[in-house]
């Protein structure tokens, strides 16, 4: 927060006199008001509150100049807040340090000499700031705005804005959706820099019933909705290529969005933002950018029916330097209630500005600016860390340790009991709760507020008060050092019975970001009913309302308050402590199948099902494979975040060790992982056996039913069917009881107590007779659509496995898709569409034309590949949809070789 500066307000008496500073019996000099000018400052004027501090200057002058005597003694008194109650004058100044409390507003601060008020007194202003940043405002926005009956990815973007339409960083908020999944699975987001905080909405195929989804983010008191429209209508893709994709300054970028695609139309809009303020339109456009800097550039595509898809990416623009943070402070040795000056002028930006100064004081109090004077209220070691940030956004830190000598000050605290007392009830005044950082406190001393006599000492005492009213009690205690601190309440004292106050909470045991719902209902009435419950939550968050749900985003323990308060205005509180912790790790769980391979190599199936979390269920963890093979082994693991792959090794030599690293990722940042071996064994010349096999019906209606389990597709180079051992194996994340019968490659699974939702893993292993396994996996859905089961995809190539280029890249190169081994339970594969795919490791030097439009065979489609050259990569896919709208999905690699 950047401080105007402060403002001196001085008060001056000028009375045309001699002045007279004689001595008293005690040998102190007291100030008389003649002929004594008098001012007083507060630096900084205005701070923030919940203990900030300003330190208070008074300086006394005669009338020609000169200071008056030292150890005249100067008293202080503050509207609010606390401050030093008493300094005296060194070369006629006297310092006291004062320190806010939770009140914001204007505080005067009064000083004079002899009893505060008389006349020769001085006053000037403090400023006292909320700390909090409220949120304004929070926009949702989604793109698209609308998605197909065959879903999609939405990217949620949720931005909040302050009072003045900053952008606030750290802010906590949560997606929901009536329908999909959300990246964040529910967990806690928060937002950036620019205020922005984004998730993104997996949809799949959406039923009929369906027309709009609603997406929801909870940030703060504020719950904003966007509503996403279903339509048969297909979103579009959008993508573009840049070039080049690093520029300098004044450099032309290319941008190229003809790698847009829509599923079911035409493109006939291009609209792209640079991230520099500046937008174009157009599928290819051009931009020059006249600074340095990572820049965004969006291009948002709109198809003949309105649809529209954004998509983003980075351009780096100049290389930018960091900037260097640094500092000095004076004097190096300060004590408690020294004006200590920061002074970070010697950082520097080898290649631009310092546009921000941010100060940590190590006390919790943040500032802003270049130069900073600050006193510390307390003694003790502050870690002072500057941080500065330069044109670019960049920032750089420096850190010091600034050490403050001398006594620091108590904290005066009491307890009221009862706290809405009646008529001449005995109140009890407890200060046991004051405490001194470092020493004791001597004396404690109160004022009950009723009469200027109605005072008392000691650390616990007793009152009653003869009429009805709100009065202010005052502790002030001292410390062994002298140190003085002030602690007020109001008391309302009624000849009426106040409620009592009571609540509970559940989960009892929570969870870092996991909702803890408060009821106070169990609260019960005095003489009349309750009207508030005022909730304050420990982590300086406040609510209202009978019941009230609460989020904690770190793990601690925290104090409670429920304050009730009646038609009256007599209030009750009561405190529970609530401690949220973080949770476990998984418990990584990694089996693979087969453990060892015949070279050069084949299939390995690795399956992280058996994992386990104890906060979270299999379905909320996220599952990534790692491979460390050997040199000249390639292996090939499928992308996603499930448990289990199939993933292919070539390459191997005998004695080779592949080692397979999963790593299991829970709902709150804990992950775990675990390692399998890989080897290379078994016959060398022998071939190993490649699994597959269909499941009839490919999905199943609950509550079961029986499931054909045909691995009859299976091969081996080296060996018959029949001489192979097929093993067919389950696994069910859910309620669903599953049970294997048979023998050889056509088996059944007998399923029941199925539940919509669940899923279930189907593993075969083939094994040939000298050892050699391979292995095999499908997922069996439990449907809850009726009757109509998935299509089962399979997807074969000529050539397949590998090609070897042609001598020249622009000779064309013809590859058939062929998908005629789709199956599909319900239908025949005339009634399904087929979609063909193509992609490659080089898509600016490769070009495919795809060819399926003979009607009598659609699930063949010609390739033509132009570019072709040794090391390139070809992907292929084909994805089959029936007439109900549920589709599957295959997929084979193509290396290109000498």
């Amino acid at each position: 927060m950047k401080r105007a500066n402060p403002i001196h307000l001085i008060g001056l008496l000028l009375i045309p006199s001699i002045l007279m500073l004689p001595r008293c019996s005690k040998g102190e000099p007291v100030l008389e008001e003649d002929g004594v000018v008098l001012s007083m400052t507060a630096s900084p004027s205005s701070i923030l509150n919940f203990g900030d501090t300003a330190l208070v200057t008074v300086r006394a002058v005669r009338n020609d100049g000169r200071p008056v005597l030292d150890g005249v003694r100067i008293q202080f008194s503050a509207t609010a807040g606390s401050i030093t109650s008493e300094a005296t004058t060194v070369d006629g100044v006297a310092q006291a340090v004062f320190t806010s409390d939770a009140a914001v507003g204007t505080v005067a601060v009064n000083a004079a000499s002899g009893a505060i008020g008389a006349d020769g007194s001085v006053t000037t202003n403090i400023e006292v700031i909320d700390r909090v940043v409220e949120i304004s405002s929070a926009t949702l926005a989604l793109s698209p705005s609308n998605i197909g009956s065959n879903g999609g990815l939405v990217e949620t973007s949720l931005v909040v804005l302050g009072p003045a339409g900053e952008p606030l960083a750290g802010k906590a908020a949560v997606f929901s959706t009536t329908f999909g999944s959300l990246n964040s699975n529910g967990a806690t987001l928060f937002t950036d820099a620019s205020g922005r905080v984004r998730d993104v909405l997996a949809v799949g195929v959406v039923p009929a019933a369906v027309e709009t989804i609603e997406i929801s983010a909870v940030v703060g008191q504020l719950n904003e909705t966007a509503t996403l429209t279903v339509t048969q209508n297909q979103t579009p893709t959008p993508e573009f290529l840049v070039s080049p994709e690093s520029v300098n300054v004044g450099q032309t970028v290319f941008f190229n969005a003809s790698p847009s695609t829509d599923a079911d139309g035409i493109i006939r809009d291009y609209c792209w933002s640079f991230g520099d303020g500046n937008t174009g339109v157009g599928r290819e456009v051009s931009h020059v950018y006249n600074r340095d800097g990572a820049f965004i550039v969006s291009l948002t595509v709109v198809d003949d029916r309105g649809a529209a898809a954004t998509t983003s990416q980075t351009v780096t623009v100049g290389a930018n330097q960091p900037p260097s943070a640094d500092f000095t402070f004076s004097p190096t040795d300060p004590r408690v209630g020294d004006a200590i000056f920061f002074d970070a002028s010697t950082s520097s930006d080898p290649d631009g500005t310092i546009e921000e100064y941010r100060w940590s004081l190590g006390n919790g109090i943040v500032r802003g600016g270049q130069t900073l004077a600050y006193a510390y209220p307390g003694a003790g070691a502050y870690n002072v860390v500057l941080t500065v940030t330069d044109n670019n956004g960049v920032s750089a830190s420096s850190a010091q340790t600034v050490t403050v000598l001398g006594n620091q000050l108590p904290t005066a605290a009491f307890s009221v009991s009862p706290t809405s007392p009646r008529i001449n009830d005995r109140v009890v005044f407890d200060g046991a709760g004051s405490s001194d950082p470092d020493g004791e406190i001597v004396s404690w001393r109160w004022q009950f507020g009723d009469r200027a006599t109605a005072t008392a000492s000691g650390r616990s005492v007793e009152h009653r008060y003869l009429a009805a009213g709100t009065y202010q009690v005052v502790l002030e205690v001292t410390d062994n050092d002298g140190g003085v601190a002030f602690e007020t309440q109001l008391v309302t004292v009624s000849d009426l019975n106040p409620p009592t106050a009571a609540f509970t909470f559940n989960p009892t045991s929570p969870r870092i970001a996991e909702a803890v719902v408060f009821d106070g209902s169990g609260s019960s009435n005095g003489d009349a009913a309750i009207e508030t419950y005022r909730w304050t939550f420990g982590n300086g968050e406040t609510g209202t309302g009978t019941s009230i749900q609460h989020r904690y985003f770190a793990a601690g323990t925290y104090l409670v308050t429920l304050t009730v308060t009646d038609t009256n205005g007599l209030s009750a509180s009561t405190s529970r402590s609530l401690t949220v912790g973080t949770g476990g790790v998984p418990n990584p769980v990694l089996n693979v199948s087969p453990e060892s391979l015949t070279p050069p190599g084949g299939f390995v199936l690795v399956d992280g099902t058996s994992s386990t979390d104890a906060e979270d269920r299999l379905d909320d963890l996220r599952f990534s494979f790692r491979a460390f093979p050997p040199e000249g082994v390639t292996v090939n693991i499928p992308g996603g975040d499930l448990p289990i792959r199939q993933i292919e090794i070539t390459g191997l030599s005998q004695g080779d060790q592949v080692p397979i690293t999963m790593t299991v990722l829970d709902s709150e940042a804990n992950q775990a992982s675990a390692t399998r071996i890989i080897s290379a064994a078994g016959v060398a010349d022998n071939a190993t056996p490649v699994a597959r096999f269909t499941t009839s019906p490919a999905t199943i209606q609950a509550p079961g039913g029986t499931v054909v389990l045909d691995g009859s597709t299976s091969t081996d180079a080296d060996h018959a069917l029949d001489q192979l051992g097929f093993f067919f194996t389950a696994q069910v994340v859910g309620t669903t009881e599953i049970q294997v019968q048979g023998s050889g490659p056509l088996q059944t699974a007998l399923i029941q107590n199925a539940v919509p939702g669940d899923t279930i893993t189907i593993r075969l292993t083939v094994e040939d007779p000298l050892g050699a396994q391979n292995a095999a996996f499908r997922l069996l859905q439990v449907d809850q659509n009726g009757s109509n089961t998935a299509p089962v995809a399979r997807l074969t190539s000529a050539p397949a496995g590998t090609v070897t280029a042609p001598a020249n890249p622009s000779t064309p190169m013809l590859i058939t898709l062929d998908a005629s081994d789709t199956t599909d339970a319900d239908e025949g594969r005339g009634s399904l569409n087929f979609a063909f795919n193509a992609a490659s490791s080089d898509p600016n030097d490769i070009q495919f034309t795809i060819d399926n439009t003979n009607t009598s065979s659609p699930f063949i489609a010609e390739v033509r590949v132009v570019g072709l050259e040794a090391g390139d990569q070809l992907n292929f896919s084909v994805t089959v949809t029936d007439s109900g709208g549920l589709s599957d999905q295959d997929a084979l690699l193509i290396l290109v070789t000498n």
